[in-house]
């Protein structure tokens, strides 16, 4: 139930979000208006990032690696994670709503075990949103592609 609403949540937050960046345009003196950021045609690949957060959750800012396969909507995939709270965990539940992406991935190792959701959207070559536990603690996280 608490997972549920967390998802229910999270996807209102994303939803105002997209809404609002779509408000934003990028003029430049020899364009065209166009929408400021383009949205990639695949996830497939190499990304590294860092997530932002605290104990028990994860240590001291760690760096994240994700190896992500997407298949239409359907993200698949295994994240890493430098402090050890994942290792090699896999993806779950990952969608994609082209820029909005979610997937929730649970931690091993020493960590809580707790199952973490993570949202955002997709720019170019980068995905930022935030993370949240299923006890209700959050932060932000970004990935690049490599």
């Amino acid at each position: 139930m608490t997972t549920s609403l967390i998802k229910i949540f999270t996807l209102f937050i994303l939803s105002i979000l997209f809404i609002y960046s779509c408000e934003r345009l990028d003029v430049t003196a020899n364009s065209s208006i166009k929408p400021k950021g383009e949205v990639i045609s695949e996830l497939n690949g190499l990304w590294v990032g860092k997530v932002n957060g605290g104990e028990p959750y994860f240590n001291q800012n760690p760096r994240i690696t994700l190896d992500l396969i997407q298949s239409d909507s359907l993200i698949l995939g295994n994240i890493r994670s430098s402090d050890g709270a994942f290792k090699n965990a896999t993806i779950q539940n990952g969608e994609i709503a082209k820029p909005a992406i979610s997937f929730e991935a649970k931690q091993t190792d020493y960590y809580t075990g707790s199952l973490i959701l993570f949202s955002g959207f997709i720019e170019q070559d980068t995905v930022q949103g935030i993370w949240q536990s299923s006890q209700s603690d959050s932060g932000k996280w970004y990935i690049i592609r490599q």
